[in-house]
């Protein structure tokens, strides 16, 4: 059974609730009035705010173990970032960076000087115990002397040590330049980035309208962007907010949204669309997802 022939409400611990119990958890909290022609591209803050603790919930507590967020299936399916083989970029930022980013992946092609990271919940990110950044660099690929020194505890603990006074021994390094706790809606936009990655982030936000104004602000010329998301239709959209509530992810854009916004604005390098299989409590919750790279016409 396909996520569009039940009721669905998946509350903000995450808990799948289905059938009547769901339809009547739909009556009274439902996204059906915030959809458009374009499918839910805006919610109030409120809504945005139940959003953000279903997040904070999932990784203080839900995934308070995981060491990935899918980042390295991002790097398969952007083909190892190949696109971006022998570019060199000044300042990245990242988008909605989560616990672990996808930037330590992204640099393993190219060469970047230093990076800015951005989320709502950076932060509480920043406790969780695998988080891969702190406030002044971000960890990437263990180097040799990692694995050297986790076979005792002696070493193990000569790890932690150098982990903490001098990282660069144990992982190839990227300098953090700023970290900032704000949504991509509120960002402050005096600053320009010649690489600008979203990874996985729209539905996690409240306004599609402002990401994207907000996005053109903070590119260079000839700047690079890099995005991946789901690929909704209007019309599925329309039918599942009827029958489907998803605390952790209230926007649903339509694709015509982001081809149009895609294609006035970059010029394309990678393009692929595909199909995510994700069956949940034997329910088909599959979707198109797309991945883009491109560079900024202006």
């Amino acid at each position: 059974m396909t996520v569009m022939d039940k009721h669905v409400f998946i509350d903000e611990r995450g808990n799948i609730i289905q059938g009547e119990e769901a339809k009547i958890l739909l009556e009274k909290v439902s996204d059906e009035s915030y959809i458009s022609d374009k499918g839910v591209t805006a919610i109030p803050r409120k809504r945005w705010l139940l959003a953000q603790q279903y997040e904070k919930f999932t990784w203080i507590e839900k995934a308070a173990h995981s060491v990935e967020d899918r980042n390295y299936d991002h790097y398969v399916n952007f083909a190892g970032y190949e696109t971006l083989n022998g570019m060199y970029f000044d300042n990245a930022i990242e988008l909605g960076c989560g616990p672990f980013t996808n930037l330590r992946h992204i640099k393993r092609a190219c060469k970047i000087k230093k990076c800015t990271l951005l989320d709502p919940l950076v932060e509480s990110h920043m406790q969780h115990r695998n988080c891969t950044y702190t406030k002044t660099y971000l960890r990437g690929e263990e180097k040799l002397l990692y694995s050297k020194l986790s076979r005792s505890f002696f070493s193990r603990a000569m790890r932690r040590l150098i982990k903490y006074i001098a990282p660069q021994y144990l992982f190839s390094i990227l300098p953090v330049s700023e970290i900032i706790s704000k949504p991509i809606e509120e960002m402050p936009v005096h600053f320009r980035y010649d690489l600008a990655v979203l990874i996985n982030v729209i539905e996690h936000c409240y306004n599609i309208d402002m990401i994207f104004n907000n996005i053109k602000k903070i590119l260079k010329k000839d700047a690079i962007f890099i995005i991946h998301d789901k690929y909704h239709s209007h019309l599925d959209i329309a039918h599942k907010v009827k029958k489907h509530f998803d605390s952790g992810h209230p926007i649903r854009v339509d694709r015509a949204v982001l081809d149009n916004f895609l294609d006035e604005n970059f010029i394309p390098l990678y393009n692929k669309v595909d199909r995510k299989q994700e069956i949940v409590n034997e329910i088909d919750f599959g979707h198109d997802v797309f991945y883009f790279i491109g560079k900024y016409r202006h």
